[in-house]
């Protein structure tokens, strides 16, 4: 949500085709709306308190600042403002300001999880940022975790930097790539997050291994299965380490059956389909092999 942004990624284009008789008084609707929209947001989750930003942070970010600051001044963050002293050049404070407006916008996870912050030679602006600046950043501002946007993902989310920042990537197929998309759901006094993985257009499945039992399967029914299993992930883990209080990594059969009813919303019978989902020892299911089996070929169906 940056005019310049939507310049070069086609927005303009596509809006001007679309609607050209009115391009000039709308678009200008837009660039007023973007310069006002939240550099970040502050959640209380009682238990868990998140800032979301849509790029990160460095060891400049100051809060405070950034919340007395005149937001629409920055209409791009492309292009720095006019100097409000009248000359030509920003004076050193408005120069931070718009640098500690960039990093948020623009700032990664240090991909070798570095410490400090260094030039993202990536984006050529911003910030690589590392686990020691989460840790104080986090600390300062008595906040769990950051959770981001920014960069594709495989599995629509990552977790970087000790699981204090979560990246989630909502656009699946971004590009015309295989990536899944992502949201997150934070239920309240909650520690950890809920994540849901999705496709937006049909998946095709050619060839899986499963528990290396099966390796073709025809029924749409069944791929379908296997496609929610997979989105739910998450959802799945979460459930099932709840309801293995010792961490075994076994659980009763009708506990397992339960939880596949509860986070599926289906009432299959879990108990018949077992031997094609999961692997039993007798000390009850194996909950966690049901994901190693979960392999496609196709690596853009991975979990």
């Amino acid at each position: 949500e940056d005019i310049m942004v939507t310049f070069l990624y086609s927005f303009q284009n596509e809006f001007n085709k679309k609607y050209p008789a009115r391009k000039t008084p709308v678009l200008d609707l837009f660039k007023d709306i973007f310069s006002w929209l939240p550099l970040y947001s502050y959640v209380d989750a009682g238990k868990s308190r998140m800032m979301i930003v849509h790029g990160g942070i460095s060891d400049k970010v100051n809060l405070k600042k950034i919340n007395t600051l005149t937001r629409n001044r920055y209409v791009s963050i492309e292009v720095p403002p006019q100097s409000q002293s009248g000359g030509k050049r920003l004076t050193a404070d408005e120069d931070n300001e718009y640098r500690q407006i960039q990093d948020l916008f623009w700032s990664d996870p240090d991909p070798h999880n570095r410490k400090g912050c260094r030039k993202n030679d990536a984006r050529n602006m911003a910030c690589f940022f590392g686990p020691d600046i989460t840790e104080q950043f986090l600390n300062k501002y008595n906040l769990s975790m950051i959770i981001r946007s920014h960069q594709v993902k495989e599995e629509g989310y990552e977790f970087t930097h000790d699981r204090k920042v979560l990246t989630v990537f909502s656009a699946s197929n971004y590009c015309k790539g295989s990536n899944w998309g992502a949201i997150v759901r934070w239920d309240y006094n909650e520690l950890e997050p809920w994540l849901i993985s999705y496709k937006t257009e049909p998946v095709e499945m050619e060839k899986l291994s499963f528990n290396k039992q099966v390796t073709l399967f025809e029924d749409p029914a069944y791929q379908s299965l296997l496609e929610k299993i997979m989105t739910n992930k998450s959802l799945f883990q979460k459930e099932f380490e709840k309801a293995d209080k010792n961490q075994t990594n076994h659980l009763p059969l009708t506990v397992w059956s339960e939880i596949m009813t509860k986070v599926l919303q289906i009432d299959l019978p879990w108990l018949t389909l077992r031997s094609k989902l999961v692997q039993e020892d007798t000390k009850g299911i194996l909950y966690n092999s049901m994901f190693d089996g979960l392999t496609l070929d196709n690596p853009k169906f991975q979990m």
